[in-house]
This record gives C-alpha cells, structure tokens and sequence, in this order.
C-alpha cells in the first residue's frame, strides 16, 4: 500500500508536475484513495475482503506504477533532490523531531478510546469477519452509519497484517503528518516566507488536539487532509490573474476538488462547511473576472464522477437501510437545532471560548464559565438547552494543559488568532481586500466562526475544530508577516511568545502520551484497550475464559447501543469462528441472519429475567456479573 504512494508521487512528478512535489504528493494520495475505495467496494461486492486478494489487488497495481515509471525512465534523475543535506535547515530538523516523536507514539500506543472500542475498531473487526464493507445487523449503529472512509483504510491495513492492530493508528500520524507539508505549501502560495512557512507548520504540529489525535484511530486528522488538499489546489484558481482555461492541469485539478469534496464527507461532514465557503469564495472570483460560463461548466463536469461515485454508492447504502441520506444519530445531531439569533450567538461564544483556558491565568477556567453565563442570562438563553447543548449535557470548560484526545485544549492558536482579527480591522483602511492574503485570511476566520455558530457545543468539540485550527495556523502567519511590515519587534515578540507557548504544549503532549503510552503497554494488550474503561476488565476475562473453558465457537452479542465491543473480540479472535449481534431492533435488523445459532450469547447492558429465547432456543443466565445488567447466557446453564 504505501509502495503504491510513492510509485504514484513518481509519476505524478513525470507526467504532470515536475517542478513541483508537493502537488505530485497529493495528487498521488487522491489516486491511491480512490484506488483503495473501489478495491475495496469491488472485493465487498463479492465477499472476497481478504489477505490474499488484497495482496494482488496492490500488487497488480504497483506493477502497472512500474511499468508508467518505466516509460519515462530517462527523466526519474531531475524528480530527485541532490544534496538534500545541503538543504537541512533548522526548522527541517525540528519538523522531523516532532514527526517521529507522533510516529512513535502513534505505533506503540494500544488503542484505547472509547469510540475507537465501540464503534471504529469493532466495525473493522465485522468486515474483516464478514469479507465485506456492506451493512450489517448491529446494536451498535453508528458501526454501519458513521462516515466509513477512514476504516476503509484501517482495514486494509488490519488484514494485510494478519489482524495485528498494531498500525491501525498510523492513518491518522501520517494524515498529521502529510498536514504540515500542505499547510506549509498554501502559505508558500499566499507569498507567506520560508520561516513564516515553518511557523505555520510549526503552529499547527504543536496544537495540542491535532497532535493528541494523530496517536489515536479518530478521523479527524485525516478529515482535515482532505479539507486541506481541497484549499491547496482551489487557490489555483483563485489567483489566477486571466480567466480560467480548459488545460490538462485545471482538470486535474478539479478532479482531484471533486475527490476531495467525496472523501471529505465520507471521513468527517463537517469538514464540508469550509469546502463550501471556499467554493461560494472562487464563485465570486469567477463571476468578478468574468470567466467564461461554458469553462466553468466543463470543469464541473470533470469533477462530478470523483464526487458523486464515492458518495453515491455509500449514500445509497444508507439509503436502504435508513431510507434517509444518513442516519439521525450521525450528521444531524452534531448541528444545532434552532435558528433563533441569540441562541445561535451564544452557542457560537460556548465553542470558541472552549480553546481559551490557559497557564497564564490562573482564573481563566472560572473566568470563562463565568463570561459564558453572563452572556446567555443577558440574552435569555437556556445556556444547556439540548439545541445548543448536545443531550441537554451541562455547559463546562476544561482547565488548561488538557491534552487528552477528545478534549484537548487549544488556546495559543486561538488567541494569536484574535490578535490577528484585531490587526485585519486595525489595518483595514491601508490593506487591500483585494490581496489574496488577506481575503483567505478573511475567508478562514468566517469559517472558524461559521462552524463555531452551527456546530452544537458538546465536551469534546475540540476535535471537530481540526481543520479550521489548522487554517487558522495559516492566517496567523499571513497576518504576523503583515505586522512584520510595520513594526518587526512587535512582530518578533508574537513570535518569540507563540513559539515559547507552543514549545510548552509540546512538551505537555510529550509527557502525557509517554504516561499514556507506557501505562498501556506495561500490561499485556487486551488490558490496554481498557485503559480508560479499566472497571470492565474482569468482566471481559472472566467472559473470554468461560467461552474458551466451554469451546464456544459461535458467539451472540446482545447489548445497549455504545459498549466495548472490539477487546471481546480480539480477546476470543483464535477461539471463535464466527460473531454476529443478535436481538437488534433498529434498522439494521434487515440484515440480521436469523438462521444463526450462538453457542453463548454475551449480554450487556439489557435485562434479562431468567432467561432469553432466540430462534426458538431458550437461554439461561450462565453468569450474572452484578454490574447492572450484563451477563453470559447459555443453553448449557
């Protein structure tokens, strides 16, 4: 799989962008992307979701890589750096110190948190049981309604090493990693210098949520790349000075738009908000240059089949199952339920003021809540009313060096970020809007606050925040050169204090996943996936040793929506043959094969009398774990 990257960055360097590798990179990745998509659709399609098809799926298509490589032999020698240590500036060392310090830690880290135990994972785990992505009847539905595409991925990698889930948190550190590159070339683009190239990457590498998630198998670092990428090229055509032609580069480039619009959506929608901004943005650009109607049409065209094959084919799934484009419990939940002014206000102030905490004032945390309240009792507001309040949950603000990886905190960026909207107003009167930089600055901030405003407030928002955090890191840069022409030592200062902070949150996350990383690996694996749900770990072994005591090979899975499913499964993955859930009543019940029989079927969080009957066998309660109903049935008990 990642040989194919590299042979597709080789082509891309010969056939389209020699002089740049950057834009050779991400177009690889969109091929490599659509590529594993329709390998795995077609190998689900006829349930063949397995190690051996894999391998010769990737190699025929390294072979093929090969072979174009081959063609243009005689120019590979100019798409190669000489002298790269020539070249090994000191920002370049520091880049890779914190690149291998995430790759690390993303590799020894057991995964562990609790969306990853519910829902990522254990989806992966069905698939690969199942040899196919198709739906599938589940307790658990966001395991067949969340956006799919980065488990795509995860589970490639998973059957490829044989089960071993070792790697599965490298899609999101190579995602992070990949981040810095582009936000490093957009603000090479925006005329942004070397060093101020370096401080946005730097910025964002440092920001505390994208790092944290980077060791993890979230999505949201990898939702981000796709938002970026999307940025990188459109700026293409937001600076060009004449009018848009039709050339072998602009459709390129819009198909690699329209791909990354699919991918978007299918790893996280609410990267979809900026999408949309940026297009509304280039739209008028297009109508102010007076581009030609019919151009416009043609590169539309170009871009909708990596856009609508992707997106049709999972939202017809969902369709079937759910008979809506999505289901209820995704998409819908994470937007605000009412469109009342003051209410949106308010929810908009709960999500920026959450990366606000910090060090430096001891009351910040206290400060905050306070502030918060004041301005919803002032409007009238139900502060944790549920449209504004994800399930009604009470309005809180973590303290400060909060790192974990749903609720890092994030305040250097945000509040160079307010530095910088008081310096755009402060200088609107000698700054032309009509500047490139200064439009996507502009253009950043409404989107930050845009996604602020119809996002609804939840405790871990901060992850969704990625994306925009990580154009946020960009304008910052853009703006702090501007303060450059003006005044260097006020300049210098920003700098000098957003490194110095940045450094500290650095060293914050280095201690904390350390902590995290050694606790759990100091135990044997499967106590690793309860790092953070330890209490259920007795009950897990005690159910594992009694399947195997017994030779169960045919394991029921009855439970509430929301449990550790993935630890069972990789506890009992040589002992069993074959686990299905059973008892589903949701929509997903369609799928259920009701000519299974579990040997055993494990109960949580249902209650059972005495016993329970499923295909007309009756089971008993084996072993009642006394912790609010969870249990073993068996009809041996």
């Amino acid at each position: 799989m990642t040989i194919a990257i590299f042979l597709l960055w080789i082509v891309f360097s010969l056939y389209y962008e020699p002089n740049s590798r950057l834009s050779a990179y991400l177009r690889a990745i969109c091929v490599w992307t659509s590529y594993m998509f329709i390998l795995t659709e077609i190998l689900s399609f006829i349930k063949c979701m397995e190690f051996a098809s894999l391998i010769v799926g990737w190699l025929l298509f390294d072979l093929l890589l090969v072979f174009l490589c081959y063609k243009k032999r005689d120019k590979i020698s100019r798409i190669i750096p000489h002298k790269i240590y020539q070249n090994l500036k000191w920002y370049y060392v520091i880049s890779i110190f914190i690149t291998l310090l995430s790759l690390y830690f993303a590799i020894k880290t057991v995964p562990y948190n609790f969306d990853s135990m519910t829902y990522h994972l254990s989806r992966v785990a069905h698939w690969a049981n199942n040899k196919s992505v198709a739906h599938y009847s589940t307790n658990i539905v966001r395991q067949v309604a969340s956006p799919v595409l980065a488990e795509f991925v995860i589970l490639q990698i998973y059957i490829i090493n044989r089960g071993n889930d070792a790697l599965v948190n490298i899609l999101q550190c190579m995602s992070f990693i990949t981040n810095t590159f582009i936000i490093w070339g957009i603000a090479k683009k925006l005329k942004c210098k070397p060093g101020y190239c370096f401080l946005a990457s730097f910025l964002y590498m440092t920001t505390p949520i994208a790092f944290a998630e980077s060791v993890t198998t979230q999505v949201d670092n990898f939702a981000a790349l796709w938002m970026l990428i999307f940025v990188y090229f459109i700026i293409d055509f937001l600076d060009i000075k004449e009018k848009i032609e039709i050339s072998k580069v602009s459709i390129t480039n819009v198909i690699v738009l329209g791909s990354c619009i699919a991918f978007g959506y299918l790893c996280k929608p609410s990267v979809s908000i900026a999408m949309v901004i940026f297009a509304i943005w280039l739209l008028l650009i297009c109508i102010l240059r007076k581009d030609k109607i019919i151009n416009l049409i043609k590169l539309v065209a170009y871009s909708l089949p990596g856009m609508i094959i992707p997106l049709g084919i999972e939202i017809s799934r969902n369709i079937y199952t759910f008979k809506k484009l999505a289901s209820p419990i995704t998409g819908g939940r994470q937007l605000i339920g009412t469109l009342n002014p003051a209410y949106v206000l308010v929810n908009c102030i709960k999500n920026i003021t959450y990366n606000l905490p910090n060090i430096y004032d001891d009351n910040s945390q206290s400060n905050i809540l306070f502030f918060v309240h004041k301005i919803a009792n002032a409007l009238k507001v139900a502060i944790n009313d549920p449209s504004i309040s994800e399930d009604g949950v009470e309005f809180q603000v973590w303290p400060a060096r909060t790192y974990g990886i749903d609720i890092a905190v994030n305040p250097v960026i945000l509040i160079l970020t307010i530095i910088c909207i008081i310096w755009i107003i402060l200088s609107l009167k000698r700054t032309k809007l009509s500047e490139l930089p200064t439009q996507f600055s502009v253009v950043s901030i409404f989107c930050f606050i845009l996604f602020c405003a119809v996002l609804r407030w939840e405790p871990f928002v901060s992850r969704y925040m990625i994306s925009y955090l990580a154009l946020l890191c960009i304008v910052v840069c853009i703006q702090i050169q501007d303060i450059e022409c003006k005044s260097q030592r006020f300049s210098s200062a920003i700098i000098g204090i957003a490194c110095f902070c940045s450094l500290i949150d650095l060293y914050g996350l280095y201690k904390y996943n350390k902590s995290v990383c050694q606790m759990t690996n100091s135990v044997s694996r499967e106590e690793g996936y309860f790092f953070a749900y330890d209490s259920e770990l007795d009950a897990y072994r005690y159910a594992t040793q009694y399947i195997r005591n017994n030779n169960y090979k045919n394991i029921g899975f009855f439970c509430s929506d929301n449990y550790y499913e993935y630890p069972l499964i990789k506890m009992l993955e040589n002992d069993i043959e074959r686990f299905e859930h059973i008892g589903v009543n949701n929509e997903t019940s369609k799928y259920s094969d009701l000519s299974y029989i579990p040997d055993c079927i494990f109960v949580v969080g249902q209650y059972i009398e005495d016993s329970y009957i499923y295909n007309d066998i009756e089971y008993h309660i084996a072993y009642d774990f006394g912790e609010g109903w969870k249990y073993i049935l068996s009809t041996d008990a």
